[in-house]
């Protein structure tokens, strides 16, 4: 994808998926109620520079709370 694609890409609502709901609340539960409010937007409107963003601290959630089950 070339950088103006990046920069025109846009993400639907529920980022393609069934309910925006639920990746709403996760992402709030990482972030924060306000940050993560802040996080959706910049989703919507720059997806490109946020979801790497995103993608890692998730990752990097996953590895935590999966440690702390054990």
């Amino acid at each position: 994808m070339s950088e103006e694609e990046k920069n025109n890409f846009k993400l639907p609502v529920g980022l393609g998926g069934p309910s925006k709901t639920i990746y709403q609340r996760i992402i709030k539960k990482i972030y924060g109620k306000e940050q993560g409010t802040e996080v959706i937007e910049m989703l919507h409107r720059h997806p490109a520079q946020a979801v790497p963003v995103v993608l890692k601290r998730l990752k990097q959630k996953d590895e935590e709370w999966r440690k702390a089950q054990v």
